[in-house]
């Protein structure tokens, strides 16, 4: 299974990462996949959410979350977009990038328990 195509709704997002989830297998993604070679969110540095950022296509908020580490970004709420410098950057309230965090928080989330699940599916099935 690849995730390097572009999921054009949340919900698409969502549904496909559960059934990654579910099939309880680590996924392999072919070399050029930006996924094959990414770290875990929890340790990226600022230029790692700068280099998601422009791999995304949305490097407009590069400037605005140059400062913001992994863990941080995770945390992005509707509610900054509202005040500067988030909501000086896109007329659409930061949907694009709202939607784009909802399925990288997925993916954490997924990779984060994913020993986890698999262990425990084992306990349950042996």
């Amino acid at each position: 299974m690849s995730l390097c195509f572009s999921i054009s709704t949340k919900t698409s997002s969502a549904l496909l990462l559960l059934n990654m989830a579910l099939s309880l297998k680590t996924p392999t993604y072919p070399l050029h996949c930006p996924l094959a070679k990414m770290k875990k969110v929890a340790s990226w540095t600022a230029e790692d959410v700068s280099d998601w950022l422009s791999k995304e296509g949305i490097p407009e908020y590069i400037e605005a979350l140059r400062q913001m580490d992994g863990p941080a970004l995770l945390r992005l709420t509707e509610a900054d977009f509202q005040k500067p410098p988030l909501s000086l950057v896109s007329c659409d309230g930061g949907q694009q990038l709202l939607e784009r965090l909802e399925t990288l928080r997925i993916e954490n989330h997924i990779e984060a328990h994913k020993n986890g699940h698999a262990n425990w599916a084992r306990r349950w099935t042996t």
